[in-house]
């Protein structure tokens, strides 16, 4: 069956996800080669911390923004990418979109979950919540990518995935196809979130497959913190 060949290609995988590559004479293979995860990783990609966007010029940069972000009202704290939109990983993001490719965003999340460890100026949350899509959406396509992404960032770093805090009262039209400032007006009240009493106060890392102009973390994020989250 197709979904047990991927399920054994998650578990030991024989090629590389990303270029196809054996990896079989290796004791202890993951999921892509190390030449695709160093394409994949912004570990050489300066970014700003605010929103993610690519910059030109290496370093620190205060946590008010760029030149892309410092005049927006975003509800996040900080943006941590992967990589960029471009290449081996664009390919794995669109491959992820399909159905069946569940497997896959989880495979990506898990090598997230390693670049990640790697932060340290990043704290470690109390839990992982991905964008929500619609019901609708998911029985088109049979899962949410970035759940599957938070599911693979949870495998690698132990931090608890919790996929019913968060959801999206009702679907919007393709993010591909609006401008910027009909994304951020689409985002009042799409989003709606409920954190159990007893997990009041929780930082949480919201994951997402990709990020755009942050109007959709950034409503997702405003409904974790209106039910209670820390940050």
């Amino acid at each position: 069956m197709e979904w047990l060949r991927e399920l054994l290609q998650l578990v030991a995988p024989e090629r590389c996800h990303g270029c196809g590559s054996d990896m079989s004479a290796l004791s202890d293979p993951e999921p892509f080669c190390a030449k695709c995860f160093e394409s994949m990783s912004a570990a050489n990609q300066p970014s700003c911390q605010r929103c993610g966007a690519p910059i030109k010029i290496a370093g620190h940069l205060p946590m008010e923004g760029c030149g892309a972000c410092f005049r927006e009202k975003l509800a996040f704290q900080y943006c941590w990418r992967f990589g960029l939109y471009d290449g081996v990983l664009r390919n794995l993001v669109l491959r992820c979109k399909r159905q069946g490719g569940d497997i896959l965003a989880e495979s990506v999340g898990f090598m997230m979950g390693k670049a990640l460890s790697r932060q340290e100026r990043i704290s470690k949350p109390d839990a992982l919540v991905a964008v929500p899509s619609h019901w609708t959406k998911r029985l088109a396509r049979g899962h949410n990518p970035a759940l599957g992404l938070a599911r693979g960032i949870s495998r690698f770093t132990g931090i608890a995935c919790q996929s019913r805090w968060l959801f999206k009262n009702w679907r919007s039209p393709s993010q591909t196809s609006l401008t910027p400032p009909v994304r951020k007006k689409l985002g009042v009240d799409i989003f709606q979130a409920r954190i159990p009493p007893a997990k009041q106060g929780c930082g949480i890392w919201l994951v997402d497959d990709v990020l755009t102009t942050g109007a959709t973390a950034s409503a997702c994020v405003s409904a974790l913190l209106k039910a209670g989250a820390r940050e």
